[in-house]
C-alpha cells in the first residue's frame, strides 16, 4: 500500500462561517475535485489557520483560498518550519491579504498590514480595481506551473495587485492590461465577487491548478 499524500486546504471568509463576498464554497469543491484526480492524495479542510500545528505537520501541501483568514505570529512559525522541512504552499485569491488599519483619510479607505505571515508567504495584498478582462502572457513556460499553457491567454478576473517581498521571486504570469489606482501610492508608498467564477471557467486556470497540485503533491516533481 502506497503512502498517503496529504494535503491540507484552508477556505474561508471572515468572520468565521461567513463568505466575505466571494463564492468560497464553489471554491472549496472545484480545489477538492481537482485533488481527486489523484486518488493517492488525502484531504483535510478548514475554514481559517486555527490548528494549523495539527493540520499541516504531516502534510505535503497546504492550499488556501481565503477572503480574511491569515496566520497570527504563532501559526505563521508552525507554517514557517513546515515550509523549511519540504512543505509546499498554494496560495490562492486573497491568500496575501490580512488585516486593516485605518490611517484617518476622508474618503475611509484603510491601509493592509504587513507581518510576518506576508513575509513567510512572499507577497503583500495591496488592493484590486474592479473585474475586468485582461490578456495574461506566460513567462516561463519551462516551469511545472506553467506546463500545457499557451503563451498568453485571455481572463476576467479582479486583477490583484500583490508586492514581490523577496528579490529572488521567479514571476510566471504576468499583465500589462491594468494600472495601479492612484490610492496605492497614497497609502502605501513607492512599495507599493460574489458568486463570480471567471477564472474557474478557462482552461488554463483548471491547467493551473492542476499543475499547482501535481507539484505539491510530488506529481512532476
Amino acid at each position: 500500500m502506497r503512502t498517503p499524500i496529504r494535503v491540507h486546504v484552508v477556505a474561508g471568509g471572515f468572520p468565521p462561517g461567513q463568505h466575505a463576498g466571494h463564492d468560497i464554497d464553489y471554491a472549496r469543491m472545484r480545489i477538492l475535485t481537482a485533488l481527486q484526480a489523484n486518488e493517492n492524495v488525502h484531504t483535510t479542510v478548514s475554514g481559517d489557520f486555527t490548528d494549523c500545528h495539527k493540520w499541516i505537520r504531516d502534510a505535503h501541501l497546504l492550499i488556501c483560498y481565503v477572503a480574511g483568514p491569515f496566520a497570527d505570529e504563532y501559526q505563521t512559525g508552525v507554517i514557517r518550519d513546515w515550509l523549511g522541512d519540504g512543505g509546499r504552499w498554494l496560495a490562492l485569491h486573497g491568500s496575501s491579504g490580512g488585516k486593516a488599519e485605518r490611517i484617518g483619510r476622508e474618503d475611509g479607505r484603510r491601509r493592509w498590514v504587513k507581518t510576518d505571515y506576508h513575509e513567510a508567504l512572499g507577497g503583500f495584498f495591496l488592493t484590486h480595481p474592479p473585474i475586468q478582462e485582461m490578456n495574461v502572457s506566460v513567462a516561463d513556460r519551462n516551469h511545472p506551473l506553467t506546463y500545457n499553457l499557451p503563451n498568453s491567454f485571455p481572463v476576467q478576473d479582479e486583477p490583484y495587485m500583490v508586492e514581490v517581498m523577496h528579490p529572488d521571486t521567479q514571476v510566471l504570469l504576468t499583465t500589462e492590461d491594468i494600472t495601479s489606482p492612484p490610492h496605492v501610492d497614497e497609502i502605501y508608498g513607492g512599495d507599493s465577487a460574489l458568486r463570480f467564477r471567471g477564472p474557474w471557467e478557462t482552461e488554463a486556470y483548471e491547467q493551473l491548478l492542476k499543475n499547482a497540485i501535481d507539484w505539491g503533491t510530488g506529481v512532476n516533481g
